[in-house]
């Protein structure tokens, strides 16, 4: 799906499903509370805004960033604004922060990401902190609609990235990251029962 352009498509399946969800995840805005050490406190505004389309739409749901929850937003925020630690942190210091949500008509997500301070760096002309980023997470699949159940868990085998975080703006100018996941699922349609097994890798550049 490319926003920029007029082109859809929705002749597949999923394609209709999810076209109408990230057409107007493209347009929304919504509120985020973030505390002074980085930390998303509270997200408003993201739930309503695609409550129509999601409640008519069961595929959609599954695309919609754990069902289009605020919880769910509030989750994904946490990659632009890294959560700092309580105490002042030196070149080479590491810290970790944990996760836990429950990802409504789909599971419950875990993880943990391990952060560690590199030091003063540019980018842009910005003086700015770098620090590098490795992490674990697993997600606890339990999909069940329209006749299908679908339950396994898929975990983190490397995730990785580097953030550039602006000094004169406190937050983040610049965030990279390559996570691979894989696992087994089972597929029960109808007492039908189908092994998957899946693996993907995701690259994110923000």
């Amino acid at each position: 799906f490319d926003s920029q352009s007029s082109e859809r498509d929705k002749s597949s399946m999923i394609g209709a499903a999810v076209t109408p969800l990230y057409e107007r995840m493209s347009g929304i805005v919504y509120q985020a509370k973030i505390g002074t050490n980085g930390a998303v406190l509270e997200v408003k505004g993201y739930a309503e805004q695609l409550k129509d389309i999601l409640d008519a739409n069961p595929l959609a749901r599954q695309f919609g960033g754990g069902g289009g929850s605020n919880d769910a937003a509030k989750e994904s925020l946490r990659e632009q604004f890294v959560k700092l630690p309580a105490k002042a942190i030196n070149t080479g210091d590491t810290w970790d922060v944990t996760s836990t949500l429950e990802l409504p008509q789909l599971g419950k997500n875990r993880g943990k990401s391990t952060y560690r301070y590199v030091g003063p760096d540019k980018v842009q002309g910005r003086d700015t902190a770098k620090a590098e980023v490795t992490g674990e997470t697993s997600f606890e699949l339990n999909i069940d609609q329209d006749g299908a159940k679908v339950t396994g868990t898929l975990s983190s085998t490397s995730i990785s990235g580097t953030i550039h975080f602006d000094l004169a703006t406190g937050r983040v100018l610049r965030a990279e990251g390559t996570a691979t996941l894989g696992g087994d699922l089972t597929v029960d349609a109808n007492g039908m029962i189908i092994p998957i097994r899946n693996d993907q890798t995701m690259k994110t550049s923000m």
